[in-house]
């Protein structure tokens, strides 16, 4: 019975994601699937307001080749977009993100993070798929960032308030991310 019970919570992880997300490309135990199933039925995170919740600064790569740091983007509100080329619910999601990238225009960053790609094909999806906003390439060599910001799934996006704080986490191509946006930039 306990095996069906597994199997049934993986079933239901796996639908999840394979309608809203990419599975994260770490391979995980079936207690870590198990939890990452019940997580995926509260795909927001709501985060408590405390000092332990600023976002972890990072310093990385831009698409140019210069050193950026999130803390450079301190006084507007930020968006991480955690994605990869691989990701096809990554790549359905940027006429969206690319509408309200526009809609914030000057009160809105968004930081796409590149996970899991060389960085020639990184390049190559951001040039032909036209995206633009600013961009930062996360070698594969380390995870420590995807760790930082907790990532269970792609696409992941952070929503960062003006004073460094995370506010809310969104994992998988989500309806609810963009009413969210509405309702923190005041929009309709």
């Amino acid at each position: 019975m306990k095996n069906k019970s597994v199997f049934s919570l993986l079933a239901l992880g796996s639908l999840w994601l394979s309608q809203t997300g990419c599975a994260s490309n770490a391979s995980k135990t079936t207690e870590e699937a198990e939890q990452t199933a019940l997580e995926a039925e509260q795909p927001a995170q709501e985060v408590a307001q405390t000092d332990e919740d600023m976002a972890p600064d990072f310093t990385l790569k831009d698409i140019h080749g210069k050193d950026f740091q999130l803390s450079s983007l301190r006084g507007k509100y930020v968006v991480l977009d955690f994605w990869g080329s691989w990701c096809p619910w990554c790549l359905r999601g940027l006429p969206k993100m690319k509408e309200y990238y526009a809609k914030y225009k000057g009160k809105l960053e968004i930081v796409g993070i590149d996970c899991g790609d060389t960085e020639e094909d990184w390049k190559e999806c951001v040039e032909e798929n036209k995206i633009p906003w600013m961009h930062v390439y996360n070698p594969n060599t380390s995870d420590a960032l995807q760790r930082a910001y907790g990532l269970q799934g792609y696409p992941h996006k952070v929503v960062v308030s003006p004073e460094g704080r995370v506010l809310k986490a969104f994992i998988g191509e989500v309806p609810e991310f963009y009413p969210y946006l509405d309702e923190v930039l005041g929009g309709k």
